[in-house]
């Protein structure tokens, strides 16, 4: 983390492949900020992270600052 508070998409990126499990089909991307980063940029280094992982079935929803994030229908 920086010293100004900002998780990186390579530390999140590190913190997601940590934590993946077979179970795991969604994962929100909530550590944008309008300043340090941008939807693209997070979105590309978590997709990356969840290949190098073998994990390409799990899929990247991007949240916003001043918007609701899409729906997750759970069956």
């Amino acid at each position: 983390m920086s010293s100004f508070g900002h998780l990186s998409n390579e530390e999140a990126a590190e913190a997601l492949k940590r934590v993946l499990w077979d179970g795991l089909h969604h994962v929100y991307l909530a550590h944008i900020s309008r300043e340090c980063n941008t939807p693209m940029l997070a979105y590309c280094a978590i997709k990356a992270a969840l290949s190098e992982a073998g994990a390409q079935h799990v899929r990247a929803l991007l949240t916003y600052q001043d918007a609701p994030a899409d729906p997750l229908i759970i069956p």
